[in-house]
């Protein structure tokens, strides 16, 4: 009776909090499908879309959709700011976990002197709000964008770090590798050295046995590392 008890305690609790996440979500895209009057008349209730319009109304619900989201899309922009994010995330996520995965396989792998130390380097980072670098990483940009227009003026060419999205792919990989090389390092720690031996000794490379053995085994910390960081990147507003 007390497990019973317990498990209808937790269902209740995870369906009270689905609704909690759906039904917000379900009542914005329900009043995208509204004209201002009918969010006025009927907020909460069936979209006269499927409806129908009651009688009196001048409300064409078809046009009215179309309206609003010809708003949204175009006259709004929120194409190009979508396209961006998209851009934006992509680009640091692979960059991300691209460098993150091969500092991590060596820093797992590879003892050196100073590894540990570099290993305490790279976790440091997390300790930093965001909010106290944007004025040293301002004048930061403005001396690089300077130094990189300066070197490429004989091609005619323009550096630009301010206003870019370059320069928010660049900060968006500086500020997740310390993260990611944590969740890393401890998944490539978990994997068997065996392995990678019999990859060495049936002829792969350094770089080939990480990429075919120690890579594809560490894909659940990679995918857990993704997810992280994607949701963190799409999300970042400052």
């Amino acid at each position: 009776m007390r497990g019973t008890f317990l498990k209808i305690v937790m269902y209740a609790l995870l369906g009270g909090w689905f609704l909690a996440v759906v039904l917000p979500l379900l009542w914005v895209g329900l009043s995208s499908l509204r004209s201002s009057e009918e969010f006025v008349q009927n907020p909460f209730g069936i979209p006269w879309l499927f409806t129908g319009t009651p009688e009196g109304s001048s409300v064409d619900a078809w046009a009215a959709v179309k309206t609003n989201y010809t708003k949204a899309w175009v006259e709004s922009n929120f194409s190009r700011f979508f396209w961006n994010s998209v851009l934006v995330t992509s680009c640091s996520l692979i960059g991300i976990l691209s460098l993150g995965s091969m500092a991590a396989y060596v820093l797992a792998r590879f003892p050196f002197r100073g590894s540990k130390a570099m290993y305490l380097y790279f976790i440091s980072g997390m300790m930093i709000p965001a909010q106290l670098l944007l004025v040293p990483l301002f004048f930061q940009f403005g001396t690089l964008s300077e130094w990189g227009s300066m070197a490429l003026e004989p091609f005619g060419l323009e550096f630009q770090l301010h206003n870019s999205r370059f320069g928010l792919i660049v900060l968006y990989i500086a500020l997740s590798l310390p993260f990611t090389i944590l969740v890393l390092t401890g998944f490539f720690k978990s994997i068997p050295e065996s392995l990678r031996e019999a990859a060495i000794i049936d002829g792969c490379t350094e770089f080939q046995a990480f990429w075919h053995v120690m890579l594809p085994l560490a894909r659940p910390g990679i995918i857990s590392a993704a997810i992280f960081n994607f949701i963190g990147l799409w999300n970042e507003y400052l």
